[in-house]
């Protein structure tokens, strides 16, 4: 009896260290989905970042401290408190496979009350799955930054095109890594163009900034790596500065 609970007791030892190591190893890697805390200290500029897997870290080394919205406040320094509303999957549709919209951190993101609000949708938009056409994607676009003027206060409102995308191995005949359509991420960052100019809103160009630099992104073409979100975080920075 006293051998079988030694053996259980081990067992369990081992499962729970297997689980911290799993958890610790999502969590290092931004794939764990957590969020980290981000203490606003009164009087500073509150900046909400907005988005889908690039804006949360996706795959990014040290995620906590290297994903872009984490750069953006050291670019930015302690006069603003920068945080991340990133999730993983998003959609800008509401219609889509995973609405931004639809999801608690969306809630959250619009209770921060941001003075400054980076909008960075539109890679899952391109699935064949979700997009339907330019027209449905700027309209749902627009009524999901509606929701950000409900609050009291009128934030400055600044939108990101959606990164670029790659092929694997760089083979046009090969296809993108998780269904993203690389002609309709074309397609969605001129929308995004379009709907900056008509809604008088910031634009920060990042599908250009990213086209000729596969090197800042991971091996699947789709998710920037930590030298991405560097440039990234610069990116937004110096519209913002």
């Amino acid at each position: 009896m006293k051998k079988s609970k030694r053996i259980f007791a081990f067992i369990l030892i081992i499962t729970l260290l297997c689980f911290a190591v799993i958890y610790y190893g999502m969590y290092f890697f931004g794939l764990s989905g957590l969020h980290s805390n981000t203490e606003y200290i009164d009087g500073q500029i509150k900046v909400a970042c907005i988005g889908d897997s690039t804006t949360y870290g996706h795959g990014i080394k040290n995620w906590k401290n290297n994903n872009y919205p984490a750069l953006l406040q050291k670019e930015l320094g302690d006069d603003f408190c920068v945080v991340n509303f990133g999730m993983n999957g998003s959609t800008a549709q509401s219609f889509g496979d995973q609405p931004y919209i639809k999801n608690e951190i969306c809630k959250k993101s619009i209770e921060f009350n941001a003075d400054i609000i980076v909008f960075m949708l539109g890679t899952n938009d391109s699935k064949d799955e979700n997009f339907r056409s330019t027209g449905d994607f700027k309209k749902e676009y627009s009524e999901l930054i509606n929701k950000y003027f409900e609050n009291s206060n009128t934030p400055e409102i600044y939108l990101c095109t959606p990164t670029a995308a790659f092929y694997i191995n760089g083979k046009t005949n090969d296809p993108a890594k998780f269904d993203v359509d690389i002609e309709n991420i074309g397609k969605i960052a001129q929308s995004v163009k379009e709907l900056s100019e008509e809604r008088e809103f910031g634009l920060i160009d990042i599908n250009s900034l990213t086209a000729m630099h596969p090197e800042w992104f991971e091996k699947d073409g789709v998710h920037p790596n930590n030298e991405g979100a560097q440039e990234i975080a610069k990116a937004v920075a110096n519209i913002i500065k």
